[in-house]
């Protein structure tokens, strides 16, 4: 939700150039933040059902990738939403805002890709691949998930990858449950 003092405050930090939607959950003050601020809100075209209020201000996209700004580039990962997307920006060795398409994990040493987490459904073996082949071309130093606190500082492109095999071998059955042998 946007209140007066938070629009102050990133009015005052230089505004916003546009929003970038990564999912539904987030479809229902994106027009207030819109227009607070003047600029475009980016949301994948596979996400357009759950628009419920057509506005000027809301772009659809359609493909893989759309390159927002010079090093910044919003990826279509699908997972979590047909549509989910997330934020990549080159600087620092590579940083990825996933939102909860990539749910940085209580360790913060794994990432995990689900339907509904407050459910505990999966999404399937083919989906966890298809979100890790999505953002595998990009370098990812940082990882910056769901909540303030969900940050992964360094080697993100190895944990996304490995978070992906741990996740397929458990979905396929080919998990090792050896403790000694179990990847972390």
């Amino acid at each position: 939700m946007l209140d007066d003092g938070t629009a102050e405050l990133i009015k005052a930090a230089g505004g916003l150039r546009g929003i970038a939607v990564s999912h539904p959950h987030f479809h229902n003050s994106m027009v207030d933040w819109a227009h607070t601020f003047g600029c475009p809100v980016f949301i994948h075209a596979a996400n357009s059902p759950w628009v419920m209020g057509p506005d000027p201000s809301v772009h659809f996209w359609d493909g893989e990738r759309v390159e927002l700004a010079p090093g910044m580039t919003l990826i279509h990962c699908g997972g979590h939403f047909p549509g989910s997307s997330v934020l990549h920006h080159d600087r620092d060795g590579g940083e990825l805002f996933t939102g909860d398409t990539l749910y940085v994990n209580p360790d913060h040493r794994n990432v995990t890709v689900t339907y509904s987490f407050p459910n505990y459904i999966p999404v399937s073996a083919a989906e966890v691949r298809r979100v890790a082949n999505a953002v595998a071309p990009f370098e990812v130093r940082r990882l910056y998930g769901q909540w303030w606190d969900a940050v992964i500082p360094d080697g993100g492109k190895e944990i996304i990858r490995r978070s992906a095999e741990r996740y397929v071998a458990a979905i396929e059955g080919k998990y090792d449950e050896q403790p000694a042998r179990r990847i972390a």
